[in-house]
């Protein structure tokens, strides 16, 4: 465990702060959190640090929608 001790960057996300007047708004409003806090550490998106699976997968938490929203699915 010692050996990848400070390897890669940890995303901490606080919940506090998410609400919404339904669930839909809430759930669109974490999204927002997520991929914001994403896109502070795109740099990692180098290939050559990345897997192509963990690659794939970052990529889809900061993509954007045709509306300019986190594209982030539920799945």
């Amino acid at each position: 465990m010692r050996g990848i001790l400070g390897k890669f960057p940890v995303i901490s996300v606080s919940l506090k702060g998410v609400s919404g007047i339904n669930f839909d708004e809430a759930k669109a409003m974490l999204r927002g959190i997520i991929g914001t806090e994403a896109l502070r550490f795109e740099r990692i998106l180098q290939k050559d640090r990345l897997s192509e699976t963990d690659y794939q997968q970052y990529k889809q938490l900061i993509m954007l929608d045709n509306n300019g929203e986190f594209a982030i699915t539920d799945s």
